[in-house]
Parts: C-alpha cells; sequence; structure tokens
C-alpha cells in the first residue's frame, strides 16, 4: 500500500506542478522518502522490506 501511495506521489511530482505549488515545504522530505523507499525496494529481494533488518 505504500510503496502504491509513493508511486502516485511520483507522479504527481513529475507529471505536473499541483503538488510543488500547494505543498513546496514538502517537496524535499517526500523526494527523500521516496527515494530511500525506491533504493530499499530495490535492493531487497522481498517487494516490501521490513522496517528493519536484523
Amino acid at each position: 500500500m505504500i510503496v502504491v501511495i509513493m508511486f502516485f506521489f511520483d507522479i504527481d511530482i513529475l507529471h505536473s506542478g499541483v503538488l510543488t505549488e500547494r505543498f513546496p515545504n514538502l517537496l524535499f522530505p517526500l523526494f527523500t522518502i521516496t527515494y530511500i523507499s525506491h533504493t530499499r525496494a530495490f535492493h531487497s529481494t522481498s517487494p516490501f522490506p521490513p522496517l528493519r533488518k536484523k
């Protein structure tokens, strides 16, 4: 569910400036969260990696 939400957020940021115009302060944290989530999902074998790895 979180990945889907992040995916839609990416589409809003990349293909329209509505989100950036309304919430300019959320742009950097949002990019950081999406980047971290995408890299974690990219380097993990499971599609939904756990929050903490032991």
